[in-house]
């Protein structure tokens, strides 16, 4: 998993900031839990593996996404509002330049439109891209740190 100052990134930005954006936004929880069984990203997953912070981490031709695990967990472990509905919930944003009436029924909840909790921890200025700023995703992209590892070599002439 992605880590910050040792923090676990999923469970200090993306959980809580799905827990306060349902918090502040009841009528929509129970829009979503009414009508639909979980919440899953790009490709369609069981309900086991949409509430498994480990289901896809790391799977060969799995993409690593765990948004959706913190939608599910937000909504119903910790709001204790229960998905009720039978079908799952593509929970992705729309691809730009297609209408929105083609994009995923939970475009508007993808992790680039809900509010990160902790927004001065995104550094300015902010990256473009598709996500809002002060998004869970606005973070996410912009705290990425590329790390290089220093491999020593041993020449046998320097002996």
């Amino acid at each position: 998993m992605e880590r910050l100052g040792g923090l676990n990134i999923w469970q200090t930005i993306e959980r809580p900031g799905y827990v306060a954006y349902f918090s502040g936004n009841l009528s929509e929880a129970a829009l979503v839990t009414d009508n639909y069984s979980y919440a899953y990203d790009k490709d369609l997953i069981s309900k086991s593996d949409a509430f498994d912070i480990y289901a896809l981490y790391n799977k060969p031709r799995k993409p690593d996404q765990f948004h959706h695990v913190a939608f599910n967990l937000a909504l119903e472990r910790v709001l204790r509002i229960p998905f009720t509905g039978a079908r799952p919930l593509q929970v992705r944003e729309g691809k730009p330049g297609t209408p929105e009436s083609d994009w995923p029924a939970g475009w508007r909840w993808s992790p680039g439109r809900i509010p990160c909790i902790i927004p001065n921890l995104i550094p300015y200025p902010h990256l473009d891209g598709w996500w809002l700023p002060n998004s869970i995703e606005d973070f996410y992209q912009s705290t990425k740190v590329l790390q290089v590892r220093v491999q020593q070599t041993y020449n046998s002439e320097d002996e």
